[in-house]
Protein backbone atom coordinates (compact mmCIF):
# COMPACT_ATOMS: atom_id res chain seq x y z
CA UNK A 1 0.00 0.00 0.00
CA UNK A 2 1.46 3.14 -0.93
CA UNK A 3 2.07 5.65 2.18
CA UNK A 4 1.47 9.57 2.21
CA UNK A 5 4.74 11.03 3.68
CA UNK A 6 4.71 14.67 4.93
CA UNK A 7 7.82 16.59 4.16
CA UNK A 8 6.68 18.54 7.75
CA UNK A 9 7.59 15.42 9.66
CA UNK A 10 11.02 14.53 9.50
CA UNK A 11 10.99 11.29 11.57
CA UNK A 12 7.83 9.62 10.14
CA UNK A 13 9.50 10.30 6.54
CA UNK A 14 12.37 8.69 7.56
CA UNK A 15 10.74 5.62 7.89
CA UNK A 16 9.88 5.75 4.34
CA UNK A 17 13.72 5.52 3.17
CA UNK A 18 12.36 5.40 -0.69
CA UNK A 19 10.31 8.38 -1.83
CA UNK A 20 8.47 9.38 -4.98
CA UNK A 21 7.38 12.42 -6.08
CA UNK A 22 5.00 14.10 -8.39
CA UNK A 23 3.36 17.46 -9.56
CA UNK A 24 2.56 19.09 -12.83
CA UNK A 25 3.05 22.41 -11.29
CA UNK A 26 4.98 24.89 -10.42
CA UNK A 27 6.05 24.33 -6.25
CA UNK A 28 7.99 26.31 -3.62
CA UNK A 29 8.29 24.31 -0.20
CA UNK A 30 8.02 25.88 3.36
CA UNK A 31 11.95 26.64 4.29
CA UNK A 32 11.29 23.87 7.18
CA UNK A 33 10.30 21.26 4.52
CA UNK A 34 13.03 21.95 2.18
CA UNK A 35 15.59 21.31 5.54
CA UNK A 36 13.95 18.22 5.83
CA UNK A 37 13.96 17.00 2.37
CA UNK A 38 18.35 17.84 2.87
CA UNK A 39 18.56 16.09 5.67
CA UNK A 40 16.65 12.84 4.63
CA UNK A 41 18.71 12.89 1.50
CA UNK A 42 21.74 13.41 3.95
CA UNK A 43 20.60 10.16 5.89
CA UNK A 44 20.39 7.89 3.13
CA UNK A 45 16.91 8.16 1.90
CA UNK A 46 16.43 8.76 -2.11
CA UNK A 47 13.69 10.87 -3.70
CA UNK A 48 12.79 9.92 -6.94
CA UNK A 49 10.82 12.73 -8.71
CA UNK A 50 9.38 12.49 -11.66
CA UNK A 51 7.10 15.39 -13.52
CA UNK A 52 3.43 14.88 -14.36
CA UNK A 53 2.48 15.97 -18.11
CA UNK A 54 -1.35 15.80 -17.61
CA UNK A 55 -2.32 18.78 -19.02
CA UNK A 56 0.44 20.79 -20.05
CA UNK A 57 3.50 19.45 -22.71
CA UNK A 58 6.23 21.30 -20.11
CA UNK A 59 8.11 20.38 -17.38
CA UNK A 60 7.76 23.13 -14.37
CA UNK A 61 7.30 20.46 -11.51
CA UNK A 62 10.98 19.00 -12.96
CA UNK A 63 12.62 22.53 -13.31
CA UNK A 64 11.41 23.61 -9.81
CA UNK A 65 12.41 20.63 -8.26
CA UNK A 66 15.94 20.74 -9.49
CA UNK A 67 16.50 24.00 -8.87
CA UNK A 68 15.44 23.91 -4.90
CA UNK A 69 17.68 20.81 -4.54
CA UNK A 70 20.42 22.93 -6.15
CA UNK A 71 19.60 25.78 -3.41
CA UNK A 72 19.73 23.22 -0.52
CA UNK A 73 23.34 21.96 -1.62
CA UNK A 74 24.56 24.57 -3.59
CA UNK A 75 28.26 23.12 -3.61
CA UNK A 76 26.95 19.32 -5.30
CA UNK A 77 24.16 20.79 -7.93
CA UNK A 78 22.01 18.10 -9.41
CA UNK A 79 23.21 16.95 -13.44
CA UNK A 80 22.70 14.66 -16.02
CA UNK A 81 23.10 11.25 -15.04
CA UNK A 82 25.71 9.66 -17.84
CA UNK A 83 24.38 7.07 -20.21
CA UNK A 84 26.81 4.78 -18.83
CA UNK A 85 25.73 5.38 -15.22
CA UNK A 86 24.54 1.71 -13.34
CA UNK A 87 20.80 3.34 -13.06
CA UNK A 88 20.47 2.36 -16.58
CA UNK A 89 22.31 -0.72 -16.57
CA UNK A 90 21.84 -2.45 -13.25
CA UNK A 91 19.08 -4.85 -14.41
CA UNK A 92 17.43 -3.74 -17.47
CA UNK A 93 19.91 -1.95 -20.33
CA UNK A 94 18.70 1.03 -21.00
CA UNK A 95 21.85 2.59 -23.23
CA UNK A 96 19.75 5.63 -24.45
CA UNK A 97 19.00 6.60 -20.85
CA UNK A 98 15.50 7.00 -19.23
CA UNK A 99 13.06 6.27 -21.41
CA UNK A 100 10.54 8.90 -22.67
CA UNK A 101 6.56 8.94 -22.22
CA UNK A 102 5.64 12.50 -23.05
CA UNK A 103 6.24 16.45 -22.26
CA UNK A 104 9.99 17.65 -22.47
CA UNK A 105 13.00 15.47 -22.61
CA UNK A 106 15.65 15.81 -20.26
CA UNK A 107 16.73 12.36 -19.19
CA UNK A 108 17.97 11.78 -15.78
CA UNK A 109 18.85 13.97 -13.36
CA UNK A 110 20.54 13.15 -9.99
CA UNK A 111 22.41 14.56 -7.43
CA UNK A 112 25.29 12.57 -6.49
CA UNK A 113 26.54 11.98 -2.77
CA UNK A 114 30.92 13.32 -2.14
CA UNK A 115 33.06 10.63 -1.58
CA UNK A 116 30.61 7.51 -3.17
CA UNK A 117 29.35 9.01 -6.44
CA UNK A 118 26.01 7.29 -4.94
CA UNK A 119 22.61 9.11 -6.34
CA UNK A 120 20.45 10.66 -3.63
CA UNK A 121 17.63 11.38 -5.29
CA UNK A 122 16.86 11.19 -9.55
CA UNK A 123 14.43 13.49 -11.25
CA UNK A 124 12.88 13.40 -14.59
CA UNK A 125 10.28 15.38 -16.50
CA UNK A 126 8.84 12.76 -19.05
CA UNK A 127 6.04 11.42 -17.01
CA UNK A 128 7.32 7.64 -16.91
CA UNK A 129 5.40 7.23 -13.53
CA UNK A 130 2.21 6.94 -15.18
CA UNK A 131 3.63 4.59 -17.99
CA UNK A 132 3.68 2.16 -14.94
CA UNK A 133 -0.30 1.87 -15.13
CA UNK A 134 0.31 0.26 -18.41
CA UNK A 135 -2.83 2.40 -19.81
CA UNK A 136 -1.29 5.73 -21.89
CA UNK A 137 1.34 5.01 -24.12
CA UNK A 138 1.45 1.41 -25.70
CA UNK A 139 2.94 -2.02 -24.89
CA UNK A 140 6.42 -0.94 -25.93
CA UNK A 141 6.35 2.64 -23.83
CA UNK A 142 5.09 1.21 -20.81
CA UNK A 143 6.69 -2.00 -20.39
CA UNK A 144 10.06 0.47 -20.80
CA UNK A 145 8.50 2.49 -18.31
CA UNK A 146 8.06 -0.49 -16.28
CA UNK A 147 11.42 -1.56 -16.42
CA UNK A 148 13.19 1.70 -15.45
CA UNK A 149 11.16 1.72 -12.76
CA UNK A 150 12.78 -1.58 -11.63
CA UNK A 151 15.87 0.03 -12.47
CA UNK A 152 15.32 3.16 -10.16
CA UNK A 153 14.34 0.56 -7.20
CA UNK A 154 17.23 -1.94 -7.40
CA UNK A 155 20.01 0.72 -7.71
CA UNK A 156 18.15 2.52 -4.94
CA UNK A 157 18.40 -1.05 -3.15
CA UNK A 158 21.73 -1.96 -3.85
CA UNK A 159 23.03 1.44 -2.79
Amino acid sequence: EPVVVKLADLENMCRYPFVFATSEGYFDLPKQEEENLKEFLARGGFLYADDCVYTRGEDRFFRDYVKMVNKLVPDNPMRKVPLDHEIYHCYFDFPNGCPHMQGVDRGGWGQFEKGTGRITTFATAGDLHCGWMCVFFGKEKDEAALRMGINIIIYYRTH
